[in-house]
């Protein structure tokens, strides 16, 4: 049996964006998978019959990545670029075309073309509803003609040399430049296209009523700031009556659907826990009465981490007047389903994680991760086991060496219970000495598991001991657990530093002189306060990283808002406790040779952060290195370039080998 290689991931399958056709008859999901050159993925749209459970791809999708059904049989998408989109885009134009799919015979259609970037198609009303990417700083093209028009285009073509920023926020990790960017729903009717929301209003989610006549939707409208609070709004798509449900300022909703004579939604006002708060579960009534019917206080979505995942899917459904929601609880996530007295029970199994899911003929079928094996479609009826019906990755790390997570946990000086695990390397000899990784997960509302993690895996079989736990601050434990408001690097640094104590305790074949480090974003954060703080480890990589909270609150797409709440400050209200809690305020103390890891275009967590950093330790005479990706972003371990995610993957082993071996 031999080791988990440093390409292994690529041999997986990453399943996602599983979707229902209306009448539950069959169903759509996404496969994807790295291209062989690795320099990219290749998407597949297949198709699932749940009564058999057959599963099979459906020719001349590729690289689609999700569609919208429009019948039983006949999907609706947005034309992928093509080169002929690319080149009407350079030359300014912003054309999409929309297609229909029909699934039997697999003939693909162009319906018609919008001048407009489109991001989903819909039926509705006997159109097509579309959500619109729409840029209020260009130019309406649709009114202009001849030359009027082609001044028009040419200046849309020199403005590409600059970005106006007068909003917050002005750009989006994983999207790019966004400033008076806005998600707007367009009805396309008569070959006409009607906009149906205003110019700055930016939807974030929407549904159409079964019998298309309907749209109900959430969204941020903002002018400057965006203070990401919601409203939920419904409009007749045949009268065109508007109904606001929510008004703005009162919630931040996740998740909403009609219920019953009114609307339920999954909501929060931020002021118990502030921006990581856990959402409660509230009913508006047809006259907008509005009643909390659950407060379950779970951690919403699934927090539980991996690198061998990708894309997205839903998370709530509120259908039929019923509720369905993944939370995470410990450390697994589960689709729970709300009781008419309120309670909130899982319909799912332990395990492992829930990914995405849809609701079909009272069934649950769901994308998910079950122990060390990778993503697959499984489906549970109520007090039923779980049946997987894919076989995707059934031969993945076939005749590997994986390491079965060994339970760790303890109980920290303050009578916390903290859960933790550690890996064995390869061929472990107990009478042998190793090296060890301490790794960190990121958040810090995260949580670790006992799902497969392909850089643990990796290293376990390069010979070391991997060991990592749910530091305070993590998800699956309710909410006082998750809250570290203006506690960072103070109580979770504790549990850290009890675990690796705990670690090395019950494992004497870690020679605690070659033990290192290593976490991205929130992990990143905590690996630089850790090497300022204490010289234990032999090495240290910091992913994705924090290092000043004055310069990140000031720059990265979500610091202005969720930097603030989690400090308990601005830079204008306490900078003194905003340097006290960064990292690179303490880089004069630090020891530990030090590997920084950036993506150029992270927007989450900017480039700057990293190059403080590396200011910092070459200033102190401090062993240090930076690798910095373009064209990434914060997703880089999870869904980054393959070529890229196998450098960073070697760049940390090779500066851990170099300190340990």
């Amino acid at each position: 049996m031999e080791p988990i290689r440093i390409d292994e991931f690529c041999q997986a399958r990453f399943v996602h964006h599983l979707l229902f056709s209306p009448q539950g008859t069959r169903a759509i999901l996404t496969v994807s998978a790295a291209k062989e050159d690795r320099r990219g993925y290749d998407h597949t749209l297949w198709l699932v019959n749940p009564e058999n459970g057959d599963l099979s791809p459906l020719p001349g999708t590729e690289n689609y990545k999700t569609a919208c059904w429009e019948s039983e049989h006949t999907l609706l998408f947005p034309s992928e670029k093509t080169d002929e989109l690319k080149a009407l885009r350079e030359k300014g134009e912003e054309i999409t075309p929309i297609l229909r799919y029909d699934c039997t015979t697999g003939e693909k259609t162009e319906l018609f073309r919008v001048p407009y970037v489109v991001t989903s198609a819909q039926p509705a009303a006997g159109g097509v509803l579309l959500c619109i990417d729409y840029d209020n700083a260009r130019p309406d093209l649709t009114a202009l003609s001849g030359e009027e028009r082609d001044k028009a285009l040419a200046a849309i073509r020199e403005e590409k040399d600059y970005q106006i920023i007068d909003e917050l926020p002005y750009w989006q990790n994983g999207v790019g430049w966004t400033n008076k960017k806005r998600a707007r729903l367009a009805l396309y009717q008569g070959e006409e296209v009607t906009f149906l929301t205003p110019k700055l209003m930016d939807v974030q989610e929407y549904h159409v009523s079964k019998d298309g006549t309907k749209v109900l939707f959430t969204a941020e409208t903002f002018e400057t700031v965006n203070e990401h609070f919601s409203t939920i709004e419904e409009i007749d798509l045949t009268s065109g009556a508007h109904t606001l449900w929510l008004p703005d300022g009162q919630y931040d909703v996740s998740g909403f659907g009609w219920y019953r004579d009114g609307v339920l939604f999954f909501g929060t006002d931020k002021k118990a826990y502030g921006i990581n708060e856990n959402a409660k579960i509230f009913y508006l009534s047809p006259d907008k009465t509005l009643t909390c019917v659950s407060d379950p206080d779970l951690d919403m979505f699934n927090f539980v981490g991996s690198d061998c995942r990708m894309g997205g899917g839903q998370g709530i459904i509120v259908r039929d007047d019923k509720a369905f929601f993944i939370a995470t609880k410990g450390t697994f996530s589960y689709v729970y389903a709300l009781q008419d007295d309120g309670t909130c029970v899982p319909v799912t199994g332990d395990g492992g994680s829930v990914d995405c899911f849809d609701v079909a003929s009272g069934r649950i079928y769901f994308i998910g991760m079950r122990g060390a094996h990778l993503q697959e479609l499984y489906t549970a009826g109520q007090n039923e086991t779980e049946s997987v019906l894919s076989h995707f990755n059934d031969d993945f790390a076939k005749d590997r060496y994986v390491a079965q997570p060994q339970y760790m946990g303890f109980t920290d000086k303050d009578g916390v219970s903290i859960d933790g695990w550690v890996l064995l390397p390869y061929e472990y000899d107990s009478k042998k000495k190793y090296p060890a990784i301490l790794d960190i997960h990121g958040g810090p509302k995260g949580t670790f598991s006992t799902l497969f993690f392909h850089e643990m895996q990796y290293w376990a079989g390069q010979g070391y001991f991997v060991f990592f736990c749910n530091p305070r601050g993590g998800a699956g434990k309710g909410g006082a657990f998750a809250d570290i408001r203006g506690k960072y690097g103070s109580i979770d640094f504790s549990d850290l530093m009890e675990f690796t104590d705990h670690v090395l305790a019950c494992y004497p074949a870690i020679d605690e002189k070659r033990v290192c480090v290593t976490g991205g974003s929130y992990g990143g954060f905590m690996t630089n306060w850790i090497i300022g703080h204490t010289g234990r480890f032999a090495a240290a990589a910091s992913q994705r990283s924090i290092a000043n909270w004055v310069s990140k609150s000031l720059t990265t797409d979500i610091g202005w808002y969720f930097n603030v709440d989690q400090m308990g400050c601005g830079p204008w209200d306490d900078a003194k406790k905003l340097w006290g809690f960064s990292p690179v305020k303490y880089m004069d103390r630090c020891t530990t040779p030090t590997l920084f890891l950036h993506s150029d275009e992270d927007y989450r967590c900017w480039m700057a952060e990293g190059l403080q950093m590396v200011n910092a330790l070459m200033q102190h005479g401090v062993p240090t290195r930076m690798i910095l990706f373009h064209g990434e972003n914060h997703e880089l371990s999870r869904s980054g370039m393959p070529a890229h995610r196998i450098r960073r993957l070697r760049e940390i082993t090779d500066w851990f080998n170099a300190y340990t071996k």
